[in-house]
């Protein structure tokens, strides 16, 4: 149960860190990446140190239904293969909704789908 362990292969919750370009993409060089699952078609994870320079409000996308509630959070570019992604923290109600992965303790995600019910989840105090 310990945070920092020796590992043999990726696993989920895990920290990455490229030090070099991947395939001749840029924006993986120097990146810190939380590999949020190990599913069979590949890992999924998020970049964690690429802020935007922008809130989730002015990235006028309708795509996703921010109603307010995380208008003035920050936006940070997660990657370039998935899209919506997010992550929340939480506790019991969120792990028992049904809605969200964990990738560790108190730790979960979501997909642009599922941003209607976390909104709801912070009006409600069970996610901040």
């Amino acid at each position: 149960d310990k945070w920092a362990h020796a590992i043999h292969e990726p696993e989920k919750g895990c920290l990455l860190i490229a030090t070099e370009k991947l395939d001749g993409v840029h924006i993986f060089e120097r990146a810190v990446v939380l590999l949020l699952s190990t599913g069979p078609v590949g890992p999924t994870g998020i970049i964690l140190n690429r802020p935007s320079l922008m809130s989730i409000k002015e990235m006028r996308s309708t795509s996703l239904d921010v109603s307010g509630t995380f208008s003035d959070r920050p936006l940070f570019f997660g990657g370039p293969l998935e899209e919506g992604l997010f992550l929340v923290r939480g506790d019991e109600g969120v792990r028992n909704s049904g809605v969200f992965d964990e990738v560790m303790k108190g730790l979960y995600y979501g997909t642009k789908e599922s941003v209607g019910c976390a909104s709801e989840m912070v009006k409600r105090n069970v996610i901040d």
